[in-house]
């Protein structure tokens, strides 16, 4: 059958109503006109052959408009048929949904923020099936995810607002990973500025978790003593204890002696946690980026840790 020989072609759609082809270009570009007058446009011929298309006119539905369930609102620009429609949103995206997700506002664009109410993917080479997605997750759900277990001590911590576009911090990520005997890596923001409350290309590094390690604090066993520094109950010495890793990355617990007054044992904790860092990053001074290197190497332990 030539393209010719299928123009004036008839079929009943699935709901009983006459259908031809009116204009053949090819098999997946032809217009069908119903018995009603009603004429669809750039319809594929196997719809046409399963009787699949539709006979109500749905034009009126261009110009819609809807706000999706992250609040970003969109406009119908053009609609084929229910699982053809084509919308634009306010920043100017273009994208395809069905229209049941129109309606129901289930419908996305890149810069919908779908992350904990704040991170959007953009547009760019990076996916979620990338690694870096799941450390992009993981400091965006401490910082904003209200019931996360380490909550309290991010509740003054913040992230730069290019790194709320994952495809901006999935290219830092690429550029600066590294990787150390199998060790998890992790985005760390106070090694390179101590102190420092923001997530952001200048301030992160990667670290393996044993150097992380190393600066972790016990705020919650220690109380109101310096760090490094606890009593028993009813003790009278104030003892001195300091987590440390050792060469084959385990950790455990250097007992550092015992002293009637808390800044002595401070200041023996300092002397030693000190050192020790110095010694960690010495070891690790061929895998890990010079910054951090030297971050170790000034690195001072304060009372006010």
């Amino acid at each position: 059958m030539t393209i010719k020989d299928r123009i004036g072609e008839e079929k009943l759609n699935n709901k009983g109503c006459k259908m031809k082809i009116i204009k053949y270009i090819n098999n997946t570009n032809i217009d069908v006109e119903f018995e009603n007058g009603y004429i669809k446009k750039n319809i594929q011929y196997r719809y046409f052959k399963s009787g699949n298309i539709d006979h109500v006119d749905y034009t009126e539905r261009i110009g819609k408009t809807k706000i999706n369930n992250f609040g970003n609102k969109a406009t119908v620009i053009d609609y084929i048929d229910s699982r053809n429609v084509y919308i634009k949103f306010e920043n100017g995206y273009k994208s395809k949904c069905i229209w049941c997700a129109f309606i129901k506002g289930s419908f996305v664009s890149p810069y919908c923020k779908t992350v904990f109410g704040v991170g959007y993917l953009g547009e760019g080479k990076y996916l979620t099936t990338d690694k870096w997605y799941t450390f992009w997750t993981g400091f965006i759900q401490r910082v904003h995810y209200k019931k996360h277990k380490s909550r309290k001590n991010y509740e003054n911590v913040s992230i730069s607002e290019d790194w709320y576009n994952y495809q901006n911090f999935a290219k830092w990520a690429e550029e600066n990973y590294y990787e150390i005997q199998n060790q998890q890596m992790q985005v760390d923001k106070d090694i390179l500025f101590k102190g420092n409350k923001q997530y952001s290309s200048e301030t992160c590094v990667f670290v393996p978790q044993n150097i992380n390690a190393l600066f972790t604090k016990s705020d919650k066993t220690r109380g109101d003593l310096p760090i490094g520094v606890y009593q028993y109950e009813g003790g009278k010495k104030y003892r001195v204890q300091c987590s440390c890793v050792t060469e084959n990355g385990t950790r455990k617990n250097a007992w550092l002696g015992e002293h009637d007054d808390p800044i002595v044992a401070f200041m023996a904790y300092k002397k030693f946690k000190e050192c020790h860092i110095k010694e960690i990053a010495d070891t690790y001074k061929e895998y890990i980026p010079d910054k951090l290197y030297k971050a170790m190497y000034n690195y001072q332990v304060e009372i006010t840790d």
